[in-house]
């Protein structure tokens, strides 16, 4: 996957006009949990190292340490590119009508809708997904799409999780393939909320 064409949508999803219909989700499927106890920072596991965020929020087991940053509209966001996949937690204010005790399940909505129009791609799947220490139950939207610039296929996994004010996004790019999925998804079933 050409490194423009991520950015490009990463960008595109980011920026998350809510606007949309409601569509029910698929029966529940729970992420992984590994462990009952939080990980430990720095320990290796089968997809890396164990990545602690600076704020102390999460943890998540990445082939490398990604790349933080700040934007000037409040988001932080964590970015790791590798040779096959691309990684990418973001953490975004929610918008005041869906924070706090609201239920989620109109926000995750709109994200969706918003996600597979910002990369003109296709919603494959839904789920209702946990992560450990999720304040709540959180939803995972697989869904395909093509680069702009060559038209290769790439598919997208992308975890929802609304924690009071804030919106975790958790996406994971890389090709169409039962492996590449196997990986990404073994990725973020590490992602565990620490505070």
């Amino acid at each position: 996957m050409k490194r423009g064409a991520v950015v490009g949508v990463l960008v595109a999803v980011v920026a998350v006009v809510l606007a949309g219909c409601r569509e029910s989700a698929q029966p529940e499927r729970e992420a992984a949990e590994s462990a009952a106890t939080r990980p430990v920072e720095g320990a290796r596991g089968p997809w890396g190292t164990n990545y602690r965020a600076p704020s102390g929020e999460f943890i998540i087991q990445l082939p490398e340490a990604p790349k933080m940053r700040k934007e000037a509209d409040g988001r932080t966001v964590y970015q790791l590119r590798t040779a096959d996949y691309a990684y990418t937690i973001n953490k975004l204010a929610c918008p005041a009508e869906f924070a706090g005790d609201a239920d989620p399940t109109a926000l995750y909505d709109k994200l969706r809708l918003t996600i597979v129009a910002a990369v003109n791609g296709q919603a494959m799947s839904e789920y209702p997904v946990r992560a450990v220490g999720a304040p709540t139950i959180g939803r995972e939207v697989v869904l395909t799409a093509r680069t702009p610039s060559t038209d290769e296929p790439y598919e997208m996994v992308v975890r929802l999780f609304r924690d009071g004010d804030a919106v975790w996004l958790l996406q994971a790019i890389g090709p169409q393939t039962p492996k590449s999925r196997a990986d990404r998804v073994g990725v973020l079933d590490t992602f565990t909320f620490l505070e």
